[in-house]
């Protein structure tokens, strides 16, 4: 729990005044429970299933920018990542990855591809990105396309 520093108490992950919080979370989250044997199956948004809950949360659609998060009042699952972000040979084997946590934004693809060729002699000679147009427009913007514009 956020801002709890008492003893947890076993088999709990939680101390003895917020057992009825990990409880409730192991009923809504478990194994046995129908959003446990849901987040199983994991369902795609276009997959409409009669017999599975319909989702509540607001789902960010892809390359839009970043929902406010709501706050949680515990730690007991780990937050999900937006995406993996590959940079892979035409051959399909891939040579370096990264997973964005928030959104998938210009500015981090630049910086992840700056990570990865982080001098000229190993940039690649082409760059091939669903979303080349906002990248170049955002690398003309903060002045990176000065020099990635002499190797790819």
């Amino acid at each position: 729990m956020h801002d709890c520093d008492r003893q947890k108490v076993a088999p709990s992950h939680t101390c003895a005044i917020h057992q009825n919080n990990w409880r409730q979370h192991i009923i809504r989250h478990g194994r046995q429970s129908l959003l446990g044997i849901r987040r199983l199956i994991r369902c795609s948004e276009e997959e409409r299933v009669e017999w599975l809950p319909q989702r509540t949360r607001q789902v960010q659609p892809h390359d839009e920018d970043e929902i406010p998060e709501r706050k949680k009042d515990n730690y007991f699952v780990p937050p999900r990542f937006y995406c993996v972000e590959t940079l892979c040979a035409p051959c399909g084997a891939v040579h370096a990855w990264t997973l964005f946590d928030k959104s998938e934004s210009p500015t981090q693809i630049l910086e992840f591809l700056d990570a990865v060729y982080p001098t000229p002699d190993v940039r690649p000679d082409y760059i091939c990105i669903d979303k080349g147009c906002k990248v170049l427009r955002t690398a003309i913007a903060n002045g990176s396309w000065n020099v990635w514009k002499e190797t790819s």
